[in-house]
């Protein structure tokens, strides 16, 4: 089996997380330059950042959508198959972030009420509608990971230039806790693009069978060996 393809499984854009500086056709297109074939839009979804209304979440998944939606008409023009995807962080567990797989935007809509909560409470909600959680750089910031019997994977290589994400423990947590190791850039600058992600062997049709190639860990790893 031929990893031929490469897609960026966390990326962010400045229509919906305002650290990028990235407008999504900057990021789409920067993207195609580097030869990506697909992108994975992760953008924040955290109480006081990027949703502030809790009784008017369709409102507040409508705005939080802005950068996919931006992003998936720039993935038409520059031929980049583009997926959904969100960063969320639960107030109870702080200092921690994750990355969610096979969601759709009613599964963020439905989030929301957790983000004031724990993530092992959302955990249960995730697995119900078959939505992977991945604990995105885990020591960037504590020493402490999440209990890993409430994710599916890690993020074993985080490849912003800009922190010290501590890769080599993140690696050897999710070895430790049979955790699904995944790669991303962590992108929000233009010299951040093409830094992390996967390879693999077909381009998913879908956020359904993203999930699915995540799951069944068909795929390569990009380390930052390699641009």
């Amino acid at each position: 089996m031929e990893f031929i393809y490469k897609i960026e499984t966390h990326a962010h854009t400045a229509e919906s997380s305002p650290c990028s500086r990235l407008s999504a056709e900057q990021l789409i297109g920067a993207y195609a330059q580097a030869g990506y074939a697909g992108v994975v839009v992760t953008d924040h979804l955290r109480f006081g950042y990027t949703v502030f209304a809790k009784n008017r979440p369709d409102e507040q998944i409508h705005k939080f959508l802005a950068g996919y939606d931006a992003a998936c008409a720039a993935g038409e023009k520059y031929g980049v198959k583009v997926y959904l995807g969100a960063e969320l962080y639960f107030e109870q567990d702080p200092q921690k972030e994750f990355l969610v797989y096979g969601a759709d935007s009613n599964f963020l809509r439905d989030s929301l009420p957790f983000l004031t909560g724990s993530l092992e409470h959302f955990y249960s909600f995730a697995v119900s509608r078959g939505v992977l959680v991945v604990h995105v750089h885990p020591y960037r910031y504590t020493d402490y990971p999440a209990n890993p019997v409430f994710v599916d994977g890690a993020e074993v290589y985080n490849l912003h230039p800009g922190h010290r994400s501590r890769n080599e423990l993140a690696l050897d947590y999710a070895k430790k806790n049979h955790l699904i190791p995944l790669s991303g850039s962590d992108a929000h600058e233009l010299h951040h693009v093409g830094r992390g992600g996967i390879r693999t062997a077909f381009i998913p049709t879908d956020v359904l069978e993203l999930r699915d190639l995540i799951q069944c860990r068909e795929y390569q790893l990009i380390t930052g060996e390699e641009k």
